[in-house]
């Protein structure tokens, strides 16, 4: 099966002209939606598009527009600050906390994703599979090759490894935790099973995730590994935005009532799924929904990074395959701490 790339559709919205509002230096903070929450346009005017009680926003902004306080959650999106809380246990506030005990006080370059699968590597509580998976991620992060496949050649471009912006750096990494964990959390409502943390996905998603520093959404369409399915967004919290696709879904299987047995069992050689997912011949687009929903998937990987044109991109990839070398989320978690506390 050929890898299939998907794009939120939600970030793929034009830029918004930015006017009549003004705005205070402050530094991104992680937030948590409180009570539903429209998204507002820069000049203060309410859409359609809202975020859900429990919503998690890793980048947002403090602005005021019209004399009101809003988040600035996306390009061109903002969501009223009474309408949402800082998260408390975010990397931002820890990171910006000196008296704070449980991570580092400042992340330094030395401290980034390849260092942390060198550590995975040397934990002795690990399998050996687990331990070999990991000197593999570190490998790559490090160098861009993956077996026989040699890095591509935008890898040294766009791949900083530690810098604060970077898909690679500790910060990043410990907020990408969130998003797998919301990610389990969805395949949890809906009856699909929580996935384990595959080192290797995750290492692609950094660097798939790095590769938007180039300004909008691109699918690198370079490594293939587990026959991987890879979605990204950008600007949005990634898993409120690609479970709304399940209106698509059943849309999509009002217009062809076959496709009803496929939402959590893919089959790509039947091409009304395949429109369908790509929200082709007047299907509405549902790929991100139904590869996160995916019960065939075992393993996953996801990144976060904070360089890009909507404030920052997420990238998730995950595969069918039974890997040995994953780790439950728990542990990965876990271990994600150890390191920063170290």
């Amino acid at each position: 099966m050929n890898k299939r790339f998907l794009i939120s559709a939600i970030a793929l919205l034009s830029l918004g002209t930015v006017t009549n509002f003004s705005s205070q230096k402050v530094s991104a903070a992680s937030i948590v939606v409180r009570s539903k929450a429209f998204v507002y346009n820069s000049r203060g005017h309410r859409t359609s598009k809202y975020y859900l009680k429990g919503s998690y926003i890793g980048h947002a902004l403090s602005k005021r527009i019209h004399g009101r306080s809003y988040y600035k959650v996306g390009a061109n999106k903002y969501i009223r600050k009474s309408n949402a809380r800082l998260k408390k246990s975010s990397v931002a506030s820890k990171l910006n906390n000196s008296n704070n005990s449980s991570v580092s006080a400042t992340v330094s370059n030395q401290k980034n994703a390849a260092s942390f699968m060198s550590f995975l590597a040397s934990q002795k509580s690990l399998s050996a599979a687990q331990r070999s998976e990991a000197r593999t991620a570190a490998k790559l992060l490090r160098t861009g090759s993956l077996s026989s496949q040699s890095a591509p050649s935008w890898f040294n471009k766009y791949v900083k490894l530690g810098a604060a912006k970077d898909a690679t750096s500790a910060a990043n990494l410990k907020a990408s935790i969130q998003d797998l964990e919301n990610a389990n959390s969805a395949r949890a409502k809906v009856g699909s099973r929580r996935l384990k943390v595959s080192p290797i996905l995750t290492a692609i998603s950094m660097i798939d995730a790095d590769y938007q520093k180039q300004g909008g959404v691109h699918h690198p369409q370079y490594y293939k590994y587990e026959d991987s399915l890879e979605s990204i967004s950008a600007g949005s919290e990634p898993i409120t935005i690609w479970m709304t696709e399940k209106n698509n879904w059943k849309e999509d299987v009002r217009k062809n009532s076959s496709l009803k047995s496929l939402e959590f069992h893919p089959n790509w050689d039947n091409q009304a799924y395949t429109d369908a997912v790509m929200g082709a011949h007047g299907y509405k687009v549902a790929g991100h929904y139904t590869n996160l929903v995916n019960r065939n998937h075992r393993i996953m990987g996801m990144a976060h990074m904070t360089d890009n044109n909507y404030g920052y991109a997420d990238v998730y990839n995950a595969s069918s395959k039974n890997n040995k070398g994953s780790l439950t989320l728990g542990q990965y978690k876990s271990l994600v701490n150890r390191w920063l506390n170290r």
